[in-house]
């Protein structure tokens, strides 16, 4: 995160990040930065497990850990799990049909992870701030952002590209010439949920870190996300929000879910909730 530098100022190291690590997985999360450069960090990739996917039948790494069983899921590509809506908002269950209620259950929420979640330990797991617009960058271990006071909220989220498989195709166009909106997620009504999200916000946590003036806050995840087009090979998934947004009450780090720890393939063990936007914002 940084704030609006004198005019007289000398160019300050702005990168900032909010590494983390803990047990049973969970793609990571965050790192502060207006113009930053986010710390490598070393996580040691879950083994793949079996699936009913057919990379996973190919013997290629699953990028979803929980079971997605074909009657609470429909496979759209690895890491992207369609959640199933039958009449009225109703999930499908085998012979029948079950209401879902205000919420969605933890196990039937869409998924759509861009990498293998890491294996994170949260006794040793750590999310950390820096910057040049704090005034004491540190960080925090789970324990204590559970210490801070939290806030409960109903939230839906809605991955952007949702119903994407019915847009029209569009003309080639851009460098790589394609034809939209094939190369996207071919979603159709599923990838959206309502859960009940428990966490900080996010405003105290930087409070905790002396922010002063901050204009911009990258958050950065601990998921490596392989692609030849990235420089090295590999890049980790960030997204930069402007101070103002952060600073809002319903913008949370979030660690439980309806109640429970966030699931693995949803942020575990802290993702990002900001309110009225995409979910494609909300760094895992």
């Amino acid at each position: 995160m940084t704030h609006r530098p004198d005019p007289g100022d000398a160019e300050a190291d702005r990168s900032q990040e909010i590494p983390l690590e803990d047990e049973y997985s969970r793609r990571r999360f965050l790192a502060y930065s207006a113009a930053g450069a986010v710390a490598p960090f070393l996580i040691e990739q879950a083994s793949a497990i079996p699936g009913t996917t057919p990379e996973a039948a190919a013997g290629v790494t699953n990028f979803v850990v929980q079971p997605t069983p074909s009657w609470y899921f429909v496979h759209r590509e690895n890491g992207s799990e369609e959640m199933k809506w039958g009449p009225v908002g109703q999930a499908v269950l085998a012979g029948g049909a079950e209401g879902y209620g205000e919420l969605t259950p933890n196990d039937r929420m869409y998924i759509h992870n861009r990498a293998r979640p890491p294996r994170i330990d949260r006794r040793t797991w750590r999310l950390k701030l820096t910057g040049d617009a704090l005034a004491r960058p540190r960080s925090f271990t789970y324990d204590e952002l559970l210490a801070m006071p939290h806030v409960t909220l109903k939230r839906t989220i809605d991955c952007g590209a949702n119903c994407s498989a019915f847009f029209p195709k569009l003309p080639p166009g851009g460098a790589d010439g394609r034809w939209l909106p094939v190369g996207y997620t071919q979603w159709h009504f599923g990838a959206v949920g309502a859960a009940e999200w428990t966490g900080v916000r996010a405003k105290d946590v930087l409070a905790a870190a002396g922010a002063e003036s901050p204009v911009d806050v990258k958050f950065t995840g601990l998921d490596v996300i392989v692609n030849r087009s990235f420089p090295g090979g590999t890049i980790r998934y960030s997204q930069v929000a402007p101070a103002d947004k952060v600073l809002k009450d319903d913008t949370l780090l979030v660690y439980g879910m309806n109640g429970w720890d966030l699931p693995v393939d949803h942020g575990y063990p802290l993702r990002l909730l900001l309110s009225g936007w995409a979910a494609v914002t909300y760094v895992k």
